[in-house]
Parts: C-alpha cells; sequence; structure tokens
C-alpha cells in the first residue's frame, strides 16, 4: 500500500481541465497514408508500459487514448516508434514519428522543437520513500543535503525537477526507469523522484508532495499543427462527453477533473507555453543585438489575432486586446531573463515556436467559450493562470488582466 505524506516546503495547486468542442475534420495530410508512427517509452505505468499481446505491444492510460483518437478520427494503421526519453526532441525533429506519448510534460524548452495538444493529464513530481526513512525526511528540504542519494528517470522531465529543486543532493541519473523501485527497495538510493501516478503503482512506499503542477500532453513535431489542432478537438469532445474523465477515474479520484477545469488548464498552459520560451527569445536577441521590442513583429502578431478571431467568431478586437497583454508581460519577461542562447538556436525558429503556441490559444478560447462568462468562473480561470505567473514573477495583476480579455474575446464577433 501507498501512503502519501503531507509535506510544507512546496504544494501542488491541483486546479483542472475540461471543454466543449468543434467537430473533427478529416484526416491531417502530415500524417502518411499508411496511418501515424506512434512514439512510445513503454517504461512509464500508468501511462504506458509494455505488453506483447497488447495493442501496439504497449498497454496502459495512454495507450486507450491513441487507440481511440486512431479510430475516431480514421488515421490509418498505426506503428509504434519506440524512443527513450533523452531522445525525445531529435526524434519529433527527424520526422521519425508524427506524435509522441507516453505521459510526457508540456515544457518550454521541449516547445523550441516540438507543439503539444491540450493537456490531457495534471500531474507533479513526488519524492518517494520507504516507510523505515519516514521521520528521518520528513520534509522536502531535508532530502536536498549532499549525503542524500536521489535516483531518477534519465533524461526526461522529472531529472530536470530533481536537479531544479534539490541542487545540493546526490542525483543518480537511471537510465531504466522500471528498476526505480528496486534502487529504493534496495538501498540504493534515499529517495526516488518520480510522478504521482507512476509513484500510485509502487506498493509498500511513501510519498512526499507534489511539488510542481505538470500538465500531460501529446507531443508532435512543429510542422504537425494540423494534427494538433485536430486532436484538440478530439481532446475537447471527449472532456465535453465525459469519456476522458472516465479513463482519468482510474488513475484515482485525485486525477478526475470537470469540463470547465479542463478548459482552464487547456487555456492556461497555451499561455504557460508562450512564457516560457520568452527566456529564450531574449537570449538570441541579446546575442544578435536585436532590441526586445519590434514593432513591426508586435503589429503582425495583432493582426494575426484580429483574423483567427473573426474566423473562430470571436471578438478581433477582445483577441488584439488579449495578445497586447501577453506581448507586454512577454516583454517583462524578456527584459528580466539572463538565460544563454541554445547552440544554434535563430530568431526564427524561436519565432516559429512562439507562434505554434500562440496558435493554439484562441481555438481554445472558441471550445471553451461557454465558461468564460461569469464572475465565478472569472475568479476560478485567474486562479490557474496565477499560479503559472507567480512562477515567472509577473506583476500581482497579471492574471486578472489577462482573465479579463479572455472573457473580452470569447464574445461573438
Amino acid at each position: 500500500m501507498r501512503t502519501r505524506l503531507r509535506c510544507p516546503l512546496l504544494g501542488l495547486l491541483c486546479l483542472a481541465i475540461g471543454c466543449t468542442s468543434r467537430p473533427a475534420g478529416p484526416s491531417p495530410a502530415a500524417v502518411p497514408a499508411a496511418g501515424p508512427r506512434i512514439g512510445l517509452t513503454g517504461d512509464y505505468l500508468p501511462f504506458c508500459g509494455t505488453n506483447p499481446t497488447a495493442w501496439l505491444g504497449y498497454d496502459g492510460f495512454d495507450l486507450k487514448l491513441a487507440r481511440r483518437f486512431v479510430a475516431d478520427l480514421q488515421l490509418g494503421t498505426p506503428v509504434a516508434a519506440p524512443f527513450r526519453w533523452p531522445e525525445l526532441q531529435a526524434s519529433l525533429s527527424a520526422g521519425t514519428m508524427d506524435f509522441a506519448l507516453c505521459g510526457i510534460t508540456l515544457r518550454g524548452d521541449r516547445a523550441l522543437s516540438m507543439a503539444f495538444t491540450r493537456p490531457y493529464a495534471v500531474s507533479g513530481a513526488v519524492a518517494v520513500l520507504l516507510p523505515a526513512n519516514r521521520e528521518r525526511f520528513p520534509t522536502l528540504e531535508s532530502l536536498d543535503q549532499p549525503a542524500v542519494r536521489l535516483a531518477v528517470n534519465a533524461g526526461g522531465h522529472l531529472e530536470r525537477v530533481t536537479r531544479l529543486h534539490f541542487p545540493h543532493a546526490t542525483i543518480a541519473p537511471t537510465p531504466n526507469n522500471l528498476k526505480l523501485p528496486e534502487l529504493l527497495a534496495a538501498a540504493q538510493a534515499d529517495a526516488v523522484i518520480s510522478d504521482l501516478y507512476e509513484a500510485s503503482t509502487w506498493k509498500g512506499v511513501v510519498t512526499c508532495g507534489p511539488f510542481t503542477h505538470d500538465r500531460k500532453a501529446i507531443a508532435l513535431p512543429l510542422d504537425h499543427l494540423p494534427l494538433r489542432d485536430q486532436l484538440n478537438d478530439w481532446l475537447a469532445a471527449r472532456e465535453s462527453d465525459g469519456w476522458l474523465d472516465e479513463q482519468r477515474a482510474e488513475l484515482g479520484e485525485f486525477a478526475r477533473l470537470t469540463p470547465q477545469q479542463a478548459c482552464y488548464e487547456a487555456i492556461a498552459a497555451d499561455i504557460d507555453l508562450r512564457f516560457s520560451l520568452m527566456p529564450s527569445v531574449a537570449a538570441v536577441k541579446r546575442r544578435d543585438g536585436v532590441p526586445i521590442t519590434d514593432a513591426a513583429q508586435e503589429t503582425a502578431v495583432l493582426a494575426r489575432a484580429r483574423a483567427d478571431a473573426a474566423q473562430l467568431h470571436l471578438s478581433p478586437d477582445g483577441a488584439a486586446a488579449l495578445f497586447e497583454i501577453l506581448i507586454r508581460l512577454a516583454k517583462e519577461i524578456q527584459a528580466n531573463s539572463t538565460e544563454a542562447p541554445a547552440a544554434g538556436l535563430t530568431l526564427a525558429q524561436v519565432r516559429t515556436a512562439v507562434a505554434a503556441a500562440s496558435g493554439a490559444l484562441l481555438p481554445e478560447v472558441q471550445r471553451c467559450a461557454g465558461f468564460l462568462r461569469t464572475a465565478a468562473q472569472s475568479a476560478a480561470l485567474e486562479r490557474v493562470l496565477d499560479a503559472d505567473l507567480q512562477n515567472r514573477s509577473l506583476q500581482n495583476s497579471a492574471a486578472r488582466q489577462i482573465v479579463q480579455q479572455l472573457f473580452a474575446a470569447a464574445r461573438e464577433d
């Protein structure tokens, strides 16, 4: 049996996700005629694990999801495209798979080379311990010591989280994620950093956390945006009819999300992904001697927002006002960033990634318009956004300003 500890250092704001939708269109041309190549790791239960007798040789939550949308959207006969976590970005960029699953977390550094769908689950990182170590490590802070050995899956999101939150601990990246419970049981690690849902499948352990707010989504190459948009429509429809939440219930009651919560997480994910790219924008501009303010680029972004809003039957003025605020806050993040640019990264590449993230926002406003109406809904969305914006050191009123314009944009033109 697994027990969850209450650890006082960092908390997870487990708000959540759900929506209305548009009908799905025909299969996008980005998918090969023979069918999609689905990237899978098979080492991250309950999201995905290997099973020779199951569909594509894998099973788990994400496989249920993929099997249904491949059938519903008539994407053809799929094939598995196995990958290792350190190779995720390179594999998508190389075009060896059309999309990837297995509990992939939305992250800004990943968004430089891939696109994401709206989240289908919200999770968080936890520290996993043996019950005998409960008193020795009562808080997350107590784990951040040089003498403490923390094991974590190598090359994935959780290794990055571990290095960020436990800079003084001894980190032991492990190439085989499935071996982590064995390392803990054999006392080869004082604790393991895992995912809330993954840890729930382990027996004889206790957990501390969650201490992050992680959104799980389908990852795609940046040139597969039509497929991303189609999958977003499908995911929103499955939120509305309740099927997706029925699947989440199998992860545990704590995983369940209402359609309204799902919508707010989807909107927040798009905005946060856009902001998370701004340090890279700033780094490239600084290296290339380009000023933060680019009037021509801002004019083009606002024109695109107006055009997209009109096509979606949203308010063009509201959409433009929304993006004016997002641009202003983005420049604030850029001005305060000291990040160094990644080798070989160009301003054009970064702007392509920003455009991909930005292009998903107004369609989400359209899908979620029914939840962008009342004062109570405004307060609920503001709480979700505020949790993300605080991590970016933006002004306290930023979430309220964004929500006001999201509601304005949702009014039909």
